[in-house]
């Protein structure tokens, strides 16, 4: 998590993640989140942290088992928890938009 809250701004804007939580508000007021499409929250959310964060961001959505299943290694947890349900768009979509709302708070 570190990585996202310190790497907002890779364009080397002033106050990132006022511009990143403008652009959310934004986009949530005119319906740009759509609960069948996580493209437009994913590609904000790789415009203001990278390509290599987004695919990270995407590699770790669940909760996953110790070292190669080893069940006495500690769990990896994923962002949207430990339970794989059928439509976790809408999960992710929120999750980005709260990311923005944090940061937000955190860094202004």
């Amino acid at each position: 998590m570190e990585p996202v809250l310190t790497g907002c701004g890779r364009k080397k804007r002033e106050k990132p993640w006022v511009h990143f939580c403008n652009d959310v508000t934004v986009l949530e007021s005119r319906r740009g989140f759509s609960d069948n499409d996580a493209s437009v929250a994913l590609g904000l959310f790789e415009i203001y942290f990278g390509a290599d964060l987004r695919q990270q961001l995407e590699q770790h959505l669940w909760d996953q088992p110790g070292y190669q299943g080893d069940p006495s290694k500690p769990l990896k947890t994923g962002i949207l928890g430990n339970t794989k349900v059928p439509n976790h768009i809408p999960l992710l979509n929120a999750w980005i938009i709260n990311l923005a709302k944090v940061g937000f708070h955190l860094y202004v």
